[in-house]
């Protein structure tokens, strides 16, 4: 698995916890808790764990903050995540603003626009950061660090290896093991240290490190595309995140509640026809979405039809707005349906938002439209045939 499909599985696995508050409206100052076999799942917009977590716990909010102990592993996403207490397991964080103030034992995947790791945090196993804007660790990490983005200072300790490929690195810190440091700048100060070998690319080309490197420094210049790509992999992974608007998955979590609430068996039967027609789901989704405004314009050039055209128009735009979640509800029950699953609403609920997210991460990498093209499509015309033949029955 390369890093970047890492990353990506790590955003889908957050999205993934988002869906636990399953309720119709979200106020300020409420925060909703869900315990799943001893696990816990908290969804609000300013959500404050003040009270020792036994187990898991899986968090989106405006604001997050880990106020108490946790004895297992953390997941957290929203604008801002702010670690006050330590973590027994690991973490997998994404935010815009990262801010780890006590230790984690586990390992730590994370990432985000801005994130520090403060002095006095220990990280007791291995760190794998994406930076969109700057990192800055001065705290120690017991294992390994891979690290890519645009700014990192490392003004702490790192007891494994280092992997980092930026735009700028300010190296004060100390690598214990071997290193591989890829930037465009490259500043040293006299307090860095690396104790074994470091292979290593600059744009200023061969550097003598003196007495920084205890082991062979090694110039290889193929670290330059390599980093390039990393270093814009890393700001577009960063930026896809911050560019949620927790408020967007707030209102799709609403619509897939009302959704649940309101079908009983629509997006399941369009699921199964989806799964034993896909190329005729996917042929009726295409022609829907480029006959309908072709159609709605037709009726405007009319003076009968003009109320008819713009009244299909609105309808059309709105089934645009809506087009992930519906896809991501249709996609969650033909999962259900192909590994012959009973899921609860619950369940159902969870999936479908991880998938809508999913969707919005595909929409926003290069190309990506493409495949939420195809994906809406067959999603959509799985819903068209089966809304058609309930009316043609009734009527």
């Amino acid at each position: 698995m390369t890093r970047r499909t890492k990353i990506l599985s790590l955003l889908l696995t957050l999205a993934a916890t988002t869906g636990v508050a399953f309720a119709a409206e979200v106020k300020p100052n409420e925060v909703m808790t869900k315990i799943f076999g001893g696990d816990r799942y908290v969804f609000g917009q300013i959500v404050s764990l003040d009270d020792e977590s036994p187990k898991d716990v899986m968090v989106l909010g405006t604001s997050v903050s880990i106020a108490s102990p946790v004895t297992g592993t953390v997941q957290a996403a929203g604008r801002t995540v702010v670690i006050n207490a330590p973590i027994k397991g690991g973490a997998r964080i994404g935010a815009e603003t990262v801010e780890i103030s006590k230790n984690i034992d586990g390992n730590l995947i994370v990432v985000g626009k801005a994130v520090h790791i403060a002095k006095n945090v220990v990280i007791g196993g291995s760190v794998l950061l994406f930076s969109g804007e700057s990192a800055v660790i001065d705290g120690t990490i017991n294992g390994n660090l891979e690290a890519y983005g645009e700014a990192v200072s490392l003004n702490g300790a790192i007891l494994g290896n280092a992997d980092i490929q930026v735009q700028s690195l300010a190296l004060k810190g100390t690598v214990s093991g071997d290193s591989v440091i890829a930037a465009e700048t490259f500043d040293v100060e006299p307090s860095a240290s690396i104790e074994k070998n470091l292979r290593y690319w600059q744009a200023l080309g061969v550097r003598d490190f003196g007495a920084m490197v205890k082991g062979k420094s090694t110039f290889d210049p193929t670290l330059a595309h390599e980093t390039s790509q990393r270093v814009e992999s890393a700001g577009l992974i960063a930026g896809v995140f911050a560019a949620f608007s927790i408020f967007s998955i707030f209102s799709a979590a609403l619509m897939l509640g009302l959704l649940l609430f309101f079908t009983k068996t629509l997006f399941r039967d369009s699921a199964k026809f989806l799964l034993g027609n896909t190329g005729k789901s996917f042929l009726i989704g295409i022609i829907y979405f480029l006959v309908t405004p072709i159609a709605a314009l037709l009726l405007m050039f009319t003076f009968i039809g003009i109320p008819l055209g713009l009244a299909v128009f609105v309808l059309y735009v709105v089934s645009i707005f809506f087009a992930r979640i519906m896809t991501a509800m249709v996609f969650a029950r033909l999962i259900e349906l192909k590994y012959k699953k009973k899921w609860s609403n619950m369940v159902v609920f969870f999936v479908s938002l991880g998938l809508y997210i999913a969707l919005k991460i595909i929409g926003a990498v290069p190309f990506g439209w493409v495949v939420l093209l195809v994906l809406v499509a067959g999603g959509y015309g799985s819903l068209l045939k089966m809304k058609y033949e309930r009316y043609v029955k009734v009527m």
